[in-house]
């Protein structure tokens, strides 16, 4: 549905359009997101200047301290951490780390089939009793009372580093590093284990010089990535800084992942972190040793890391080969035996390495809180996943009486469980499920809310390239979904691997390729000459030595018929009838809006004194919550040549940003660009937007890095860089294309007196 933008929303829009040469729709993004003017610049490029200190964490300078001691006393330091992607990410981290200040560090990673979830008691005696003096937790351990306690007993101390939510009962550590403790002041409660060990790692660098805490973000990335926590806030910086860091200076293991799983790491992205190197990463621990993945992490040659990158692949394949196996069981059984309310299953025959996965895809499939439970060896684990509203670890803790053990999220979680009690869980279990009163959502394409509703003319390169500045995308802060008014089905679909559709669609003058991932079921709806609203995320398809725009398919459905704007060019408002307007001018580089008094006003127009940013921002009144009846440029040629022209400086081309970088890089002192210097371009006459767009590009590329109030100039900067590698490069090339053939079109109109559109 369109958004009901009001006037004050789409004056803020077309001013973040114009201030950091953004499409309109891009800068519709961005404010739907809740961002304004302010903060615009660090949500495009934040830095490390934008995360919070990390002595605002509990307990973090007695963690500090203790450690301090171990090193200096020569003590064993155990990290200890958890077999999925955020644990073994955590345990890399911070043995790196370590072992650059000590040579007594050992590691451990539970096995998921012998040890199971959080800190054992077995495993505690043992380490204790192979003589470790401290022990670490990274991902684990906030409700670990028992097994802390033995740890106390046996002369070892612990401290926890986590951010699972803390039980009833606090353990009795040296200290707890968790943002999510009751009396935690910290301002971010979202981060994943490897960000708070990240933040440990950097409260331990301002004493060891040996620790550059910055060069583990691409850890930190993939853990956060993979422990799908919200990607808002510091999570969001995290990840972005660590994609960059992965794209500019892979380390050998992002390399070999890079290598086996057949990703240009030059254009890598969130969705290859969370739906391709991931899953890799967790192969091994589900199938059993989750020590291939972390050896591959903490390994300084490419070599190892080809080979155990090669066993992941292998054990990854193992993996979709299993969850395949155990999905069309319970299917069968379900379709057998049916369900009510929530789906609670029980068989020796599943791997409890893959269970997870499998409740994921049958919430995806039925839309309820699903449990499987592998009976395979004892005691029996068991996975909980639901959508949102459904609080899993609630649920668990109301059965918690009979279960040996639980943690996790509140929409993914595991447990421990003798066999017999199996059933009185089952009943505790569907109590509480019927107790809630939450949405069941079975079919998911009638519950997608696009961000923006738009015709297929809109769905440009600029368009296309623009969202990629508002990755990484992931919870609560997903991909955008547009949807199409009305577009033609070209041809029948063609049906890829038996599952997925792709095919072409028009509006009469344009065309796109969409791709409907298991979209068979729809294929009846999609066929030559049917006219449909369409719903999806454009990205760019790159198929041999093609690149293109594609549509990610999310829904289909009949066509919108709303009215189209109608559009006059000349000099002259074009309706002859008084009807209330809304006029659009620039004032000091911003466009300023006025208007005459519009409420409860039946037709309304819309005057443009000023050149608009292309068709994209004249749509953005479509979506105006009251009733528009045209729109009016009210420009001369003459007018128009001198705004295009103004426009246009605004956005560098490749060869002036050649010769604007030379000319940074001339002005630094001892590599430093301060803000004096900047200023001085300005004198220069060099448009201060250009400067921004030009900035933006050489530090995405590591050419300019910033540092306090200026820059700083890389003289290492990564090899072969090249400007296609900006995201912000090509969407700026992109944009400046779409505008100058929009003027074009605006000159021609107007030349021929002002005809509609």
């Amino acid at each position: 549905m369109p958004s009901n933008l009001d006037i004050d929303a789409i004056k803020k829009i077309i001013n973040i359009s114009e201030e950091f040469c953004l499409p309109p729709r891009i800068a519709q993004l961005i404010y739907q997101r809740g961002v304004r003017m302010k903060d615009v610049r660090v949500f495009l490029a934040p830095g490390i200047e934008n995360l919070h200190p990390p002595s605002l964490l509990p307990d973090i300078d007695i963690a500090i301290e203790r450690i301090k001691y171990a090193i200096d006393k020569g003590e064993k330091i155990l990290i200890f951490g958890d077999f999925d992607a955020d644990g073994i990410t955590s345990t890399a981290l911070l043995y790196d780390a370590l072992t650059l200040i000590s040579d007594r560090v050992g590691k451990h990673i539970p096995s998921r089939l012998n040890e199971g979830y959080d800190l054992g008691k077995d495993a505690v005696v043992e380490k204790a009793n192979e003589g470790y003096n401290l022990m670490i937790t990274t991902d684990c351990g906030s409700k670990a009372v028992d097994s802390i306690d033995t740890a106390n007993e046996l002369g070892m101390d612990v401290i926890v580093s986590d951010h699972h939510l803390m039980g009833d009962e606090i353990p009795k550590a040296i200290a707890i590093v968790n943002p999510v403790r009751d009396d935690s002041s910290y301002p971010y409660k979202y981060l994943a284990g490897v960000g708070v060990v990240y933040k440990l790692v950097k409260a331990l660098s301002e004493t060891y010089s040996q620790i550059d805490a910055d060069s583990y973000l691409d850890l930190v990335a993939l853990g956060t990535i993979a422990d799908v926590v919200p990607l808002t806030g510091e999570n969001r910086i995290l990840v972005k800084l660590g994609i960059d860091m992965m794209k500019k200076q892979p380390k050998p293991w992002m390399d070999a992942l890079c290598q086996t799983s057949g990703i240009d790491p030059k254009r890598l992205t969130s969705w290859h972190l969370a739906y391709s190197i991931v899953p890799r990463i967790n192969s091994a621990g589900r199938l059993g040793d989750a020590d291939i993945s972390l050896d591959m992490l903490i390994a300084r040659d490419k070599s190892k890391s080809i080979e155990r990158a090669t066993e992941l692949e292998k054990k990854n394949r193992e993996r979709k080969r299993i969850c395949d196996l155990v999905y069309k069981e319970v299917i069968e059984v379900i379709n057998k035996d049916g369900f009510k309310d929530a789906i609670v299953l029980a068989s020796p025959k599943w791997h409890s390495g893959v269970i997870g996965i499998v409740a994921t895809r049958l919430v995806e499939k039925f839309g309820v809180p699903v449990v499987l439970i592998s009976t395979e060896i004892p005691p029996a684990r068991g996975s909980v996943r639901s959508d949102k509203g459904f609080d899993t670890i609630e649920a668990l803790e109301h059965a918690s009486d009979v279960l040996i053990r639980f943690g996790g999220h509140k929409e993914a979680s595991g447990f421990l469980i003798d066999e017999e009690n199996i059933p009185h869980f089952k009943e505790l279990f569907l109590e509480y499920v019927r107790s809630k009163d939450y949405e069941k959502t079975p079919d998911k394409e009638h519950h997608i809310a696009p961000d923006i509703t738009c015709d297929l003319e809109e769905i440009d390169r600029s368009l296309t390239e623009g969202i990629n500045l508002l990755e990484p995308f992931g919870v609560n802060n997903p991909e955008p979904v547009f949807q199409l008014r009305c577009v033609k089905v070209l041809a029948r679909p063609e049906v890829i691997k038996n599952y997925h559709l792709r095919f072409q669609v028009t509006d009469g003058k344009h065309f796109l390729s969409a791709y409907y991932h298991n979209g068979v079921s729809k294929l009846s709806q999609i066929y030559p000459g049917r006219e449909i609203s369409i719903i999806g995320t454009p990205y760019i398809r790159q198929w041999r030595d093609l690149d293109y725009i594609e549509l990610l398919v999310k829904a289909v459905g009949a066509p919108l018929t709303d009215k189209r704007l109608n559009i006059k060019i000349g000099t002259q408002r074009a309706d002859s009838v008084k009807a209330p307007s809304i006029k659009i001018v620039r004032e000091k580089e911003k466009v300023a809006i006025t208007h005459d008094e519009i409420d409860d006003c039946e037709h309304l127009t819309i005057d443009y004194y000023t050149t608009p940013r292309g068709y994209h921002e004249m749509m953005l009144w479509r979506e105006y919550n009251g009733k528009i009846n045209g729109l009016n440029v009210c420009l001369t040629e003459e007018e128009l040549v001198k705004e295009e022209g103004a426009i246009l400086r605004q956005i560098p081309r490749r060869a002036e940003l050649v010769r604007l970088y030379r000319r940074m890089v001339s002005i630094a002192e001892d590599d430093f660009i301060g803000f004096d210097q900047i200023k001085n371009l300005l004198i220069e006459g060099i448009n201060r937007r250009e400067i921004r767009c030009a900035i933006m590009i050489f530090n995405e590329l590591g050419l300019l890095v910033r540092e306090g109030d200026g820059l700083r100039v890389n003289k290492n900067p990564p090899p072969d860089i090249k400007l296609d590698d900006s995201v912000f490069f090509r969407l700026f090339s992109a944009e400046r294309e779409r505008l100058e053939k929009f003027f074009k079109h605006l000159r021609a109109k107007i030349r021929r007196d002002g005809r509609k559109i």
